[in-house]
């Protein structure tokens, strides 16, 4: 596309929201340096718990035709190697202590990904409990984190799984897997040898789990050595990581002897405000940089939301309403703005129905999608080099960023108030376009907010409790349960277009623009 200047004026309903100049906001989108090549492989990943049980026992194969339209890339589940309903069930002994291998369930998950589109970030845990050391110790889903009674048996675990699944789906398809070692290994509630924040690192823990990732690596590697392993998925202990990435760059390999462990990736979790995800990243950027033999490695935000509570009107207002997939547009943005602070990959934590931060919800048989779906909708076919807009900053209210093409222009504009009991207030825009390409579009406007592509809204609207809906009220409001858009036919005239419209609080409003000729 021809140099593209972009305008926006901003008129606020509440003074002294943004930035003013007469009354009016100044919102400039050009290209200036390099941008930020984005796609959908940046945002669209997704991961929940536990690996068996709600990828086949509870996530209906039509959830699953729903999730393959999102053009998601990567799925990262817990307890892939746990025993019991939960888990892979991979591992046994017999009367002998001779190992027996079940490959079964892990088949029938990977199957499922494969079929809508996944590939797996195969995050090894929890220990199996014919391979715990000592007394077993169970986290809330009844998986062992207990590190292994035999490394030799855990080496072989990983290499006869790895090779059985490299059999299965082909060297090709697998290379392009993550494996991953363990789930939070600095915390103490999934890692016996993990610890309380804040408190001093547990030696023997530390020790063991080197161990582990070394014989873990080196048994993958020994299938292929294309295939990505890596870790260690911390939760937020900062000096854990260091001594993890100090072993592997630096430290005796525990099963070679050599010194360092293979790794191809890095991975970490975040959740709270966008403000704090961004800085947090920041610091974990700055300590892998650290090590000049581990800066080209790719860097997985494996885990990623806003702040985790147990205050039910907050979880359920951030994640099922217009929160979150503004929340989404300001973390892409934030990624925009601070190159210091992009990962690889960041991965939407939530279940697919029901339950913890979920996609959809279920009611009397009928599946609705959830605000953040449609958020995840609109943005998937988004690529290209993209920019932030000028004129407010990163953290005002009213932001976004552009994307612009040979023949298409994507901007995306939201209006958000992280602070979930103080919307955004309501602002009128007016658009701007100069200098295009064409004299006219084919424009497709989405949008997202509080009464737009929200199925909360027409449940209010209803005015009835769930439960006392008909069959013929659940099956409108299925019929009404769609992402709201226009389709219609812009005109330039000199190249210049104008576009008004407005922005509720805690929303997100997406513009396409292909040029269909001069």
């Amino acid at each position: 596309m021809k140099k593209l200047i972009l305008i926006l004026f901003v008129f606020s309903i509440f003074a002294g929201c943004v930035p003013e100049i007469n009354n009016e906001v100044l919102l400039l989108a050009e290209k200036e340096g390099k941008g930020f090549y984005i796609s959908s492989s940046l945002w669209g990943n997704i991961g929940y718990d536990p690996f068996y049980l709600t990828t086949i026992k509870e996530t209906p194969l039509d959830v699953w035709s729903e999730i393959k339209k999102l053009n998601f890339s990567y799925i990262r589940c817990h307890n892939l190697l746990s025993d019991g309903e939960w888990g892979g069930n991979v591992y046994s002994e017999d009367e002998d202590k001779n190992s027996v291998y079940d490959f079964s369930r892990v088949d029938e998950v990977i199957d499922r990904f494969l079929d809508v589109g996944l590939k797996p970030i195969l995050e090894m845990d929890f220990m199996p409990d014919a391979l715990a050391y000592g007394e077993i110790v169970r986290n809330y889903s009844g998986g062992a984190i207990n590190w292994p009674s035999d490394y030799d048996k855990w080496w072989n675990l990983i290499y006869t799984l790895t090779n059985h699944l490299v059999k299965r789906y082909g060297i090709d398809e697998v290379k392009d897997w993550y494996f991953e070692i363990w789930n939070e290994p600095d915390l103490d509630k999934y890692y016996i040898g993990g610890g309380a924040r804040n408190k001093e690192l547990n030696k023997e823990g530390l020790m063991n789990f080197f161990k582990m990732y070394d014989y873990f690596a080196d048994a993958v590697k020994s299938v292929d050595s294309e295939l990505k392993v890596g870790g260690p998925g911390i939760a937020g202990r900062e000096d854990f990581l260091k001594r993890f990435l100090e072993h592997v760059a630096r430290e005796r390999n525990y099963k070679t002897g050599e010194i360092g462990s293979p790794i191809d990736f890095i991975s970490w979790h975040t959740y709270g405000n966008i403000d704090g995800i961004l800085k947090k990243n920041i610091r974990i950027n700055e300590i892998i940089n650290g090590y000049p033999e581990l800066k080209d490695k790719e860097r997985l935000e494996d885990e990623w939301g806003p702040s985790i509570t147990r205050e039910r009107e907050r979880e359920m207002y951030t994640t099922s309403s217009e929160y979150f997939p503004a929340f989404l547009v300001k973390m892409i943005d934030g990624l925009i703005y601070n190159k210091d602070a992009r990962p690889t990959l960041f991965l939407k934590w939530g279940r697919p129905i029901n339950g913890w931060r979920p996609f959809f919800i279920e009611i009397r048989g009928y599946k609705f999608k959830l605000p953040i779906y449609f958020g995840y909708e609109v943005l998937k076919n988004i690529e290209g080099e993209a920019f932030s807009l000028k004129g407010t900053d990163f953290g005002d209210e009213l932001h976004g960023f552009f994307i612009s093409n040979e023949d298409e222009l994507w901007v995306v504009v939201y209006n958000f108030n992280e602070n979930w009991r103080e919307k955004a207030s309501n602002k009128k825009v007016k658009l701007f376009l100069k200098d295009l390409p064409s004299d006219k579009f084919k424009l497709t406007e989405y949008l997202i907010d509080d009464s737009h592509s929200n199925i909360r809204y027409v449940l209010s609207e209803m005015g009835k409790k769930v439960k006392d809906l008909t069959e013929e009220e659940l099956k409108i409001l299925k019929k009404k349960n769609v992402c709201f858009k226009i389709e219609r036919e812009v005109s330039a005239v000199n190249k210049e277009l104008t576009l008004s419209f407005e922005m509720n609080g805690d929303s997100m409003r997406v513009f396409h623009f292909v040029g269909i000729g001069e």
